[in-house]
């Protein structure tokens, strides 16, 4: 009998060391999930590139981190590394909880994961809604009219490319044309609200000309649904922001009226 338990014991102490040998370690389940997701959503470049990054924030918070440090006081000191470590808006933090929270989900589902705390927990981030920049009707002709000095040439194609942007919502200068209204961003870093002015030319991007054509679309008259199927959008929400501000614009052009 005796020989039998030890046996047993030397047999049950390799089972053990086997599994721990085997046992996959939390950034090999990470670069499944990726996999996984990444074809099953067709994940574009830049979500790939998302995803690598919110890696390289976990690893260099915690290389050795595991499923049950996410606690909710592994998953507040976290928040505290992206704020004073990272120097992320809240905004940014309240993406990056997002991924971390999607990931977490799913290897609970596959069965790696059993902590379950991400599922209640809620930082408590104040954020403001995004500004939408974009050029009114008169800036946008202002700038396609505008006559380009002689040693900026390089500026004219430039311009025709934002310009096809602005006239066919697709994705991509502004300060020569002097379109530099101040515009205002407000947004927080913890509980500390930060007030940033910048001149509108500043903020344009390729993704203006696609709002652009969006505001000025709507400011129109021309239904939501009609630029929806133009632009690609599936969701009413996402076009709310555009919406709001065709409404104001349509308010103002009423007040002009009222004045005569």
């Amino acid at each position: 009998q005796q020989l039998k338990d030890a046996f047993n014991l030397r047999m049950k102490n390799s089972s053990e060391e086997q599994q721990e040998d085997t046992k996959i370690s939390f950034w090999e389940i990470f670069d499944e999930f990726v996999k996984e997701c990444g074809n099953q959503n067709n994940w574009t470049e830049s979500t790939y590139e998302k995803f690598a990054a919110v890696k390289n924030h976990l690893k260099e918070f915690k290389e050795d981190v595991t499923f049950e440090y996410f606690d909710e006081f592994g998953l507040n000191e976290y928040v505290n590394f992206l704020r004073d470590k990272k120097d992320m808006r809240n905004s940014t933090i309240s993406k990056q909880m997002g991924f971390l929270k999607w990931f977490l989900r799913w290897s609970f589902k596959k069965g790696y994961n059993q902590n379950i705390a991400y599922d209640t927990f809620k930082p408590k981030l104040k954020t403001t809604s995004k500004k939408v920049i974009f050029l009114t009707w008169d800036e946008l002709n202002r700038l396609k009219d505008y006559q380009i000095p002689k040693d900026k040439q390089y500026l004219e194609r430039v311009r025709d490319v934002f310009l096809f942007c602005c006239f066919t919502s697709l994705r991509y200068w502004g300060e020569l044309a002097k379109i530099n209204e101040p515009v205002r961003e407000t947004y927080y870093k913890g509980n500390e609200r930060i007030d940033e002015v910048t001149p509108k030319y500043a903020l344009l991007s390729t993704h203006a000309g696609r709002r652009t054509f969006i505001c000025n679309a709507l400011a129109l008259g021309i239904p939501a649904q009609v630029v929806m199927k133009w632009t690609g959008h599936s969701d009413y929400k996402a076009m709310k922001p555009y919406i709001d501000i065709a409404d104001d614009i349509k308010a103002n052009a009423m007040n002009k009226f009222n004045q005569l």
